[in-house]
């Protein structure tokens, strides 16, 4: 279920699948048993994101295989919590270039603000990284701005001051790391991870330009909107030190 975004990568995954020919494109991520949608500047389709599967020669969505027989895909306990919605989405990435700097809403800030249940807090774990990477994510400010000065930095595409506010946190496989949401990050090139999260597609990206591709304004920002999606970042500042499990 390869899913397209807005960076370059996946040549691992393509290794991963016995490709003949692996390489990097826009297919960078494998969303595993999803019944999450992307949200994508120009969607291939209405359930793109949404893991298919084939049932006696027949396609459908695992979405619905769930409706179906909730109780059987995610068990009675959880049937009875949480009803039928799995409450998590599990990826493969393999990035060959930096993401975007970017920050994702909490749960509690998605209910007030975006009609959604979630947010998209995450979870990685480091597989792998490419030879001859210097591999490091950006985790939360480290010098923040004020929230004006957050703002005149994205809107007027101030990138050398919004970097600045972070230092880089070298990693290597089995490294395991929680983002909350509202935290600022950036995932770096040459890591390939497994990432739990929020079943969710919601993003705001600070770099409206990177790496070739130009963001349409549609992918900016949460519904569009750069107030309320400046509004959801979390200015705490954070250390660069941290224990890594």
């Amino acid at each position: 279920n390869r899913v397209w975004r807005t960076y370059l990568g996946g040549a691992v995954l393509d290794r991963l699948e016995g490709r003949s020919d692996p390489k990097d494109s826009h297919f960078p991520e494998d969303w595993i048993a999803s019944t999450t949608l992307a949200r994508n500047p120009q969607p291939a389709g209405p359930h793109e994101g949404m893991s298919v599967c084939t049932v006696e020669g027949n396609r459908c969505l695992f979405a619905d295989l769930i409706q179906a027989e909730p109780a059987f895909y995610l068990g009675k306990p959880h049937v009875q919590a949480f009803g039928t919605e799995p409450r998590i989405l599990v990826k493969y990435l393999d990035a060959a270039v930096r993401l975007h700097i970017q920050v994702h809403p909490t749960a509690e800030f998605s209910r007030r603000h975006l009609n959604s249940a979630h947010g998209k807090a995450e979870a990685y774990y480091i597989l792998s990284v490419r030879p001859d990477t210097n591999p490091h994510l950006w985790i939360g400010f480290q010098r923040p701005p004020s929230r004006e000065q957050l703002r005149e930095w994205v809107l007027r595409q101030d990138l050398e001051n919004l970097r600045a506010a972070f230092d880089p946190i070298a990693v290597r496989p089995g490294d395991c790391l929680h983002i909350p949401g509202g935290i600022p990050h950036a995932i770096g090139a040459g890591i390939c991870m497994v990432e739990l999260m929020e079943p969710s597609d919601w993003v705001v990206r600070c770099e409206f330009e990177h790496n070739g591709y130009v963001l349409p304004e549609s992918a900016r920002y949460l519904n569009g909107d750069a107030e309320l999606s400046l509004a959801c970042f979390d200015l705490t500042p954070r250390s660069a030190c941290l224990e890594l499990k």
